[in-house]
């Protein structure tokens, strides 16, 4: 998996509190979920809510979500520009994000 290490930077620096992270395809999120485990413990792993969003559809499971929000770094690469900007519009009105955009359509 391409930029890995960019998603291991990610987890270290996530704060010891609830949070999300929105990554692009299940794969993604599945790797995700296991480098929480393996990196800061099983118990720091359930305060992470990971999330897959590759469908407008999707979208449906970030609402009511009032805690920070990360995205990985692939998610804007990766995703549909009408998609990844929704995402990003329903995390900047429910909570705090912090991402790494490389896209330039916001």
């Amino acid at each position: 998996m391409r930029g890995v290490g960019q998603t291991k930077n990610l987890i270290y620096t996530l704060p010891n509190e609830r949070c999300m992270i929105i990554t692009s395809e299940r794969a993604a999120g599945r790797n995700v979920e296991e480098l929480l485990k393996e990196m800061r413990g099983k118990d720091f792993a359930k305060k992470v809510k990971v999330l897959s969003i590759s469908s407008l559809d999707d979208l449906n499971k970030m609402l009511g979500y009032s805690h920070l929000v990360f995205f990985d770094h692939s998610f804007f690469d990766t995703t549909e520009e009408e998609i990844a900007r929704k995402a990003l519009d329903y995390a900047e009105s429910a909570a705090i994000v912090y991402h790494n955009q490389k896209g330039n359509f916001k």
